[in-house]
C-alpha cells in the first residue's frame, strides 16, 4: 500500500488535481473532484477499488472462439 502511495505522490508532484492533503506523514492522498476535495486512505485502497468480473463473464471468456481471449481465462498463468 505504501509503495502505491509513493507512486501516486511521485507521479503527481506538480498536480493540483491529485496531491498530498497534509504536510504531515499520513496514508492519505486527495483528489480534487468537480464537487470538491475527496481524501482517500491508501490502506486497502487497491483491494476496495478492484473491479471483479462476474462469474458468467469469466465463463463466457473461457469458451470464446478467439484463441488469445480464451487463453487469458483458461491458462493458469493468466486466469483470474
Amino acid at each position: 500500500d505504501m509503495s502505491c502511495l509513493n507512486k501516486i505522490y511521485n507521479s503527481f508532484k506538480t498536480s493540483k488535481i491529485c496531491y498530498k492533503p497534509s504536510r504531515f506523514a499520513s496514508t492519505n492522498f486527495a483528489v480534487a473532484h468537480y464537487a470538491g476535495e475527496v481524501v482517500y486512505d491508501i490502506v486497502s485502497f487497491l483491494e476496495k477499488n478492484t473491479d471483479k468480473l462476474h462469474a458468467d463473464i469469466i465463463n463466457l471468456m473461457k469458451t470464446s472462439g478467439m484463441p488469445l481471449l480464451k487463453s487469458l481465462f483458461t491458462d493458469p498463468r493468466f486466469a483470474p
